[in-house]
């Protein structure tokens, strides 16, 4: 999967919460999404403006907790997880989730996304 494909993906699924999504779509949604708000942030403070960053983040928050949601899933774990996100040393074990692998097969959330288990595009 491309980093656009990722980007296109986040959008078009930004508030849905099923299915499941890669390590790929997952991170390169993450770093969009934090190059965005720092963007926003070095803008902001240069046109005096500092709840610019605030802005991003807010706008980009429910299409990162779906995919964050949909990575969890890959690996057979349940999205109410997203829920440790704020919390200072839970946060950091969520990021540990994340860059787990998920399952290779079919879980109970569904089939592999087009990425696959291990991030790598697979072709039909």
């Amino acid at each position: 999967m491309s980093f656009q494909d990722a980007i296109k993906l986040g959008f078009t699924r930004a508030t849905d919460f099923k299915g499941r999504a890669g390590k790929t779509e997952f991170w390169y949604w993450f770093a969009f999404q934090m190059g965005i708000i720092v963007v926003a942030g070095v803008v902001g403070l240069a046109m005096g403006m500092p709840l610019l960053a605030a802005l991003a983040a807010l706008a980009l928050a429910l299409p990162g907790i779906a995919v964050g949601t949909r990575r969890l899933h890959d690996q057979g774990k349940t999205g109410w997880l997203m829920l440790m996100a704020p919390v200072p040393l839970l946060g950091l074990y969520l990021l540990v989730l994340f860059a787990q692998s998920g399952h290779r097969g079919p879980n109970k959330y569904g089939p592999p996304s087009d990425a696959g288990a291990s991030g790598v595009l697979t072709t039909a």
